[in-house]
């Protein structure tokens, strides 16, 4: 259930941006996407090195 939840919360999200998105310039697009990229990508590398420190301190 708590899946669904944050499914629908993700999917509204993503509506909400490509409503959004719709209004901006092309210009203003490009921008955004590569913010919200480079949020994804340090995110990415953040949780890993949580997910690795974690993973020595159960050893």
């Amino acid at each position: 259930m708590a899946r669904l939840r944050v499914d629908k919360i993700s999917w509204a999200d993503i509506v909400r941006g490509a409503k959004a998105m719709e209004k901006m310039s092309m210009a203003e697009k490009e921008i955004s996407l590569c913010r919200t990229f480079v949020k994804n990508i340090l995110g990415g590398i953040v949780f890993g090195i949580h997910a690795l420190t974690f993973a020595k301190m159960i050893r």
